[in-house]
C-alpha cells in the first residue's frame, strides 16, 4: 500500500525557500545576541557579587566558572539550521521540519536566557535579603 499526499515539496531553490533562509538567518542573528549578551553579563554579575559578599549556590558558581560555554549554543543553532537546509537541498522543503526545528531554537534560547538570569540573580537577591 502505497501512501500519495497532494502537497508537493517546494525545491530549496525557491521563493519559499529564500523565505526560510531569511527567517534563519533573522533567528540566528537574535540568537547570537542573546548568547553573546549573557557571555557579555556574567562578569559584571561576578563583580556585583563579590562587591555584596554574597555566597553563590552551586549552579550559579558553575555559569559564574562555564559562561564561555554559552558561545558554543549559538554555534549548535547554526548546526540545527545547516542540517535542516542539506536535508531541504535532498529532498525538498519541508514547513514542518522547519517550524520545529525553529520552535526547539527559539524555546531552548528563551529557556536557557532566562534560567541564566534567575540563577545569576540568586547571590544578590539572597545578599540583599529579599530571597
Amino acid at each position: 500500500m502505497v501512501e500519495t499526499t497532494s502537497e508537493t515539496k517546494q525545491p530549496l531553490f525557491s521563493k519559499h525557500g529564500a523565505k526560510h533562509l531569511a527567517i534563519s538567518v533573522f533567528m540566528l542573528a537574535a540568537l547570537f545576541y542573546i548568547y553573546s549578551t549573557i557571555v557579555g553579563i556574567v562578569p559584571s554579575f561576578i563583580e556585583l557579587s563579590n562587591e555584596f559578599n554574597a555566597e553563590a549556590p552551586a549552579i550559579t558558581q558553575f555559569i559564574y566558572n562555564n559562561y564561555g560555554l554559552y558561545s558554543y549554543l549559538a554555534y549548535a543553532a547554526v548546526i540545527s539550521f545547516v542540517v535542516y537546509f542539506i536535508f531541504a537541498y535532498s529532498s525538498g522543503l519541508d514547513d514542518k521540519c522547519f517550524k520545529k526545528v525553529a520552535a526547539i531554537n527559539l524555546v531552548a534560547s528563551a529557556v536557557i536566557a532566562m534560567t541564566t538570569f534567575i540563577f545569576l540573580y540568586l547571590p544578590i537577591l539572597k545578599a540583599s535579603g529579599s530571597v
